[in-house]
């Protein structure tokens, strides 16, 4: 999916999205797994995501997760600390199966240790909570390039870079 950002004008009446704008071609949607169990972190998420016409599917726990990456969503937006163990565990589930999912890690640890191991398995960007919504949609659009490059994914998956 293509979210290009454009950069802010004070002359243009129509910057009603943070500067940025979104093609979506009719028959592709492009599939995003939340892996949240704050319904507080995860709402806005699942909001900002079907405004930009994401396909949004969202779990809390690891269990959950662990069954839905199989079915290769294109990103999954990963929290670390969950209810039933470490979110690591999604992380290293998608290199061990070398799904062509892109994984953004979105946490509120600031454990130098952890981000070490969560490095070591290099996930497509790591952010610490709490972020910037327009942010995250910058770096789905850069993960959906790199993976294009990398993986020859589908071009609906981004824009001009």
């Amino acid at each position: 999916m293509p979210v290009n950002p454009t950069p802010p004008s004070a002359d243009d009446p129509d910057m009603t999205d943070g500067g940025l704008s979104v093609v979506t071609p009719p028959e592709t949607r492009v599939r995003v797994l939340v892996v949240e169990d704050d319904p507080i972190a995860s709402s806005p998420l699942q909001l900002l995501l079907h405004h930009y016409n994401f396909e949004v599917q969202c779990v809390a726990t690891v269990s959950q997760a662990l069954a839905a990456v199989d079915s290769e969503p294109h990103f999954v937006l990963l929290d670390l600390m969950l209810p039933d163990g470490d979110g690591l565990e999604v992380l290293q589930r998608v290199r061990s199966r070398a799904l062509r999912t892109s994984v953004i890690v979105l946490t509120a640890s600031d454990d130098p240790k952890r981000r070490a191991r969560v490095s070591q398995l290099s996930p497509a960007r790591y952010f610490r909570k709490p972020l910037h919504l327009f942010d995250l949609l910058e770096a789905l659009r850069t993960a959906g390039h790199d993976a294009e490059v990398r993986h020859a994914a589908p071009s609906s998956l981004v824009g001009p870079a």
